[in-house]
């Protein structure tokens, strides 16, 4: 008789799950599990999910992927939305270096001041984005500012085409950020990540260099976004 742990039963399934997770320290993708089992990202998921309400695995929440991510790279991050012409932090881990600005959940930072500004910007629908162009208060914080529509367009460009955003002292001087979007499975652009570091101890150089522990920890949350929004649903 079949002893039920068969790679097609579905404790054979669970198996592979657990033997995936068991061999890797870091949170994985729904996508990269998928290729490390060879099981559909549905299937894996809705396992995940029974495994988790026996106890068996713990899901990753956004705020610990953050939290690890800040550890990973030494620097605070913040995930933010759009509201009108301003960014709104809804999450943010604060570094635990000594010197760091001060902000906490629900601050708001105008879009032409901030990498998630830029990134959220960059990514909308072309009529959105020219609208919203055309009604920003392009107020200058600092000398670093931009306060010219077509040189802020042209920044806006930039970023869609390389994939990343980045400030430089342009809301508060010794204030560097690089910013990333996160994105639903359909490729929607539905909030940012982004790091935030003193000059003094981050070079732009430096920032720009962990764009792909940024994008690493995108991806999982905007799973994690996707998800809950389809619990809402049902």
């Amino acid at each position: 008789m079949p002893d039920g742990t068969s790679t097609g039963s579905a404790i054979g399934k669970a198996i592979k799950l657990l033997d995936a997770l068991a061999d890797t320290v870091e949170p994985m993708s729904m996508k990269d599990l998928g290729n490390v089992t060879g099981l559909p990202k549905p299937s894996a998921h809705r396992m995940l999910s029974q495994l988790e309400e026996q106890a068996r695995v713990r899901l990753p929440d956004i705020k610990s992927i953050m939290q690890k991510l800040t550890v990973d790279i030494g620097e605070t991050v913040n995930l933010a939305v759009l509201d009108g012409s301003d960014v709104v932090y809804i999450e943010r881990v604060e570094s635990s270096q000594p010197l760091r600005m001060n902000l906490r959940a629900g601050s708001r930072i105008p879009v032409h001041t901030s990498s998630t500004g830029k990134v959220l910007a960059a990514h909308l629908p072309k009529r959105r984005r020219e609208r919203l162009l055309q009604n920003l208060e392009l107020k200058k914080y600092t000398e670093f500012t931009i306060t010219n529509l077509d040189k802020l367009t042209d920044e806006l460009a930039a970023t869609r085409k390389r994939g990343y955003s980045i400030s430089y002292q342009e809301y508060m001087i010794g204030l560097i950020g690089v910013g990333v979007p996160i994105k639903s499975p359909s490729g929607e652009v539905i909030a940012a990540l982004a790091l935030h570091a003193p000059e003094a101890r981050m070079s732009l150089d430096i920032g720009v260099a962990c764009v792909p522990r940024l994008n690493e920890a995108a991806s999982l949350i905007g799973e994690i976004f996707t998800e809950d929004a389809g619990h809402m649903r049902r």
